[in-house]
């Protein structure tokens, strides 16, 4: 009796796209399984995917970077990153209360960004301006 050989798990992040626009951006351990689930779920609308290979490094921020790029609208929230941070992860990071966080951005200008329906700040600005008090 012949064993069934089942290729390995890919480790990535997927892209699904209905037609040519990307609307959703994931990661998972096994990117074609993940994808299958979405599938059966029927809650995103896609009728494409694309798989990109990450067999190491931190997935996470590839992702995170990849959403802000591409601003896919099923895509809700941002996973937590060093790259970009909303008031409340800021406060948390800088142990400063959101009164100041709030005095920090508009004293130096820094510009949010709207991801996932949310104001996220780039954490560069705030490394800079952490330099410079």
């Amino acid at each position: 009796m012949n064993a069934l050989t089942l290729p390995k798990p890919i480790r990535g992040i997927y892209y699904l796209l209905q037609d040519n626009e990307i609307v959703y951006i994931g990661q998972a351990q096994d990117v074609v399984a993940r994808i299958i689930t979405h599938r059966h779920q029927g809650k995103k609308n896609f009728n494409h995917y694309s798989i990109h290979a990450i067999p190491n490094g931190d997935l996470t921020v590839i992702e995170s970077n990849e959403i802000v790029r591409h601003r896919p609208k099923y895509n809700k929230y941002l996973p937590k990153n060093s790259t970009y941070m909303n008031k409340h992860q800021l406060r948390v990071l800088l142990g400063l209360p959101t009164l100041e966080i709030s005095r920090i951005i508009r004293n130096n200008n820094i510009k949010a960004e709207i991801i996932c329906g949310q104001q996220f700040y780039p954490l560069a600005e705030f490394e800079s301006w952490r330099k410079k008090a």
